[in-house]
């Protein structure tokens, strides 16, 4: 999953990226935030892509266990208009169905600016 939602979000393809996800997916950005649910996934993402530009993003799976399993990532990318260079490192906790697909997804990221 994570390397086709890579490609996905550096080509700035929102509905590639929300297809990773079930029907009745969460996806929670930060704890601070309750989980998003069904359109409001593909419409995070739709954001994500009209914003963020030069997305490098890369991952190491840490474990995989049966629910949730947990990966180290980073992404670096330039937020428009503002031109913000950006760089976040973090950790994903992530539930798969047996097909693949995530049912949640939940988001721990720090900004080391």
């Amino acid at each position: 999953m994570a390397g086709g939602l890579r490609q996905s979000l550096g080509q700035s393809r929102p509905n590639a990226a929300a297809s990773f996800y079930t029907d009745h997916a969460t996806y929670q950005v930060t704890p601070c935030f309750e989980p998003l649910r069904g359109r409001a996934i593909l419409d995070c993402w739709t954001h994500v892509a009209k914003t963020d530009e030069n997305v490098q993003f890369h991952h190491e799976i840490l474990t995989i266990t049966p629910d949730p399993g947990f990966a180290h990532w980073q992404a670096c990318f330039t937020i428009q208009p503002q031109t913000l260079h950006t760089k976040l490192v973090g950790i994903f906790l992530i539930s798969l169905d047996s097909s693949g697909l995530c049912t949640s997804l939940r988001e721990r990221w720090h900004k080391p600016q």
